[in-house]
């Protein structure tokens, strides 16, 4: 696991080319990632209904232990799941 405040791309295209430099792999404070390894990620169509709905849609998922295409897109689950959220900014 790389240390918190960690790069892990070097610009927009090495962001979304299917790997990171680095697992996220720590919380917005800066603790270490524990529990359930699932954060809501979304994209265009599976976003849980712009992030309105809790039930009846589905969100994408991605797994913070992965620096390849599974940190971002690891699955679509219910919006009804309980995961933390990815929020990317520069």
């Amino acid at each position: 696991n790389a240390p918190a405040q960690s790069q892990i791309a070097a610009d927009t295209g090495d962001l979304w080319d299917s790997n990171i430099d680095v697992a996220v792999t720590y919380l917005e404070d800066q603790t270490a990632f524990t529990g359930e390894n699932g954060a809501w990620t979304g994209d265009a169509t599976n976003n849980c209904n712009d992030w309105t709905a809790s039930a009846g849609f589905n969100g994408e998922v991605g797994l913070v232990d992965y620096n390849n295409y599974g940190w971002f897109s690891w699955g679509d689950y219910s919006c009804a799941s309980s995961y933390r959220i990815y929020c990317i900014s520069q």
